[in-house]
């Protein structure tokens, strides 16, 4: 069985897609808001999304792709 961010690749592939969709918006709309609430947030991870760090990019996609599969139980 091959794996994808935790998931199977034969029956997940769409969560999959949609999960990193979700995650790059996440984060995009994440760093956009963030000094109107006075956050600041970390410099590793306050930059595009082609430039966060390849563990946090695959962390925030396995949790959208989580919480999307949860709710489509």
């Amino acid at each position: 069985m091959e794996l994808l961010y935790g998931l199977e690749v034969t029956a997940e592939i769409e969560v999959v897609t949609r999960a990193e969709k979700l995650a790059r918006r996440f984060h995009e709309t994440y760093e956009r808001l963030a000094p109107s609430f006075s956050y600041q947030t970390r410099e590793a991870s306050a930059k595009p999304w082609e430039e966060v760090p390849e563990n946090n990019r695959r962390l925030m996609i396995a949790v959208c792709a989580e919480i999307l599969q949860e709710d489509e139980e």
